[in-house]
């Protein structure tokens, strides 16, 4: 069997290819992959493959074969925004910069070769998961289809997972770019995240006339990055905790003293227990620091994804 897939990927290489560089070129975030969708399922129409069934705003799933084993391929359609990518989308930044343009093209290439060789017929079922908005970003749009009652959750996954659309499958596979390194393996375990939007407030006053007027807010946001720095050395290596973020507002005028300043991050760890004490302890640690210079803070934070 391995043999003949082998052989049908390696004489339709050059096809697999440039499939794989249309879906590079043409990155498009989570919920809004549609140019994607409607290439892929072009290429799957050519194998006789249809769609059947649709879910998520943009995710769907296609199967060969009937009966068990019923085996699940998971493929992720979406880029993230990354503004200096070569590729990235002039309209919203997005590029393939986590690899989801292989993955996708991958397992497109596995399941049309064990269509059209045969290999698997009469030995179960294989279906594609097609996953939409994998990547945890563009949070005001899914917050927007959250609002319309078009998605439950923010992630592809947990509205998948939520709506029992891998019911009846005896086990996924999923494959994605990690390293140099190729590996297979099961059981993996992958962290799990936090979101966290901490909004320093402080209080305006002229920056050459009244300093003394004013409560400055990214003295409050460097004091807490301090404190998170000094956090990180009891960081225990068998939780794989991860704290990492950005200043997405550091101010409003150089001649202001910022009365607002925006920092947004990642708690991640592998220990669903460590996360959740990671966060309280951050968000103490914001509240303490704004309040030791006179400011307060405000948390718009959301629920990422368990530890798997």
């Amino acid at each position: 069997m391995k043999d003949t897939l082998n052989g049908y990927i390696d004489a339709h290489q050059e096809e697999i290819k440039a499939l794989g560089r249309e879906l590079f070129i043409h990155p498009e975030l989570g919920y809004k992959e549609f140019k994607t969708k409607r290439m892929i399922v072009e290429t799957l129409k050519k194998h006789g493959i249809r769609v059947e069934k649709e879910y998520f705003e943009t995710g769907f799933q296609v199967s060969i074969g009937s009966g068990k084993p019923h085996i699940g391929l998971l493929a992720e359609l979406d880029a993230i925004p990354v503004e200096t990518h070569p590729c990235a989308n002039p309209a919203d930044h997005a590029a393939h910069a986590c690899g989801h343009s292989s993955q996708v093209t991958i397992m497109l290439a596995a399941l049309i070769a064990m269509k059209e060789t045969g290999v698997f017929e009469k030995m179960g079922k294989v279906t594609l998961f097609f996953t939409p908005a994998e990547e945890y970003t563009d949070l005001d749009y899914r917050r927007k289809l959250m609002a319309e009652g078009k998605i439950k959750a923010v992630g592809g996954k947990v509205n998948m997972l939520l709506g029992d659309i891998f019911e009846g499958a005896d086990c996924l596979i999923h494959l994605h770019a990690m390293s140099d390194t190729y590996a297979y393996g099961y059981n993996i375990s992958l962290a799990g995240f936090k979101y966290k939007k901490i909004i320093f407030k402080g209080k305006a006053a002229h920056a050459g006339v009244l300093p003394h007027l004013g409560v400055n807010a990214l003295n409050e946001f460097t004091l807490f990055n301090s404190a998170l720095g000094m956090l990180r050395e009891t960081f225990e290596e068998k939780d794989r905790v991860r704290v990492h973020g950005l200043v997405t507002k550091g101010g409003d005028t150089i001649n202001s003293i910022p009365s607002e300043v925006v920092y947004e991050c990642y708690i991640r760890s592998v220990n669903d227990n460590k996360l959740l004490e990671l966060d309280k302890r951050i968000s103490n640690m914001a509240i303490h620091c704004a309040k030791a210079l006179g400011g307060d803070v405000v948390f718009e934070d959301m629920a990422g994804y368990n530890a798997f």
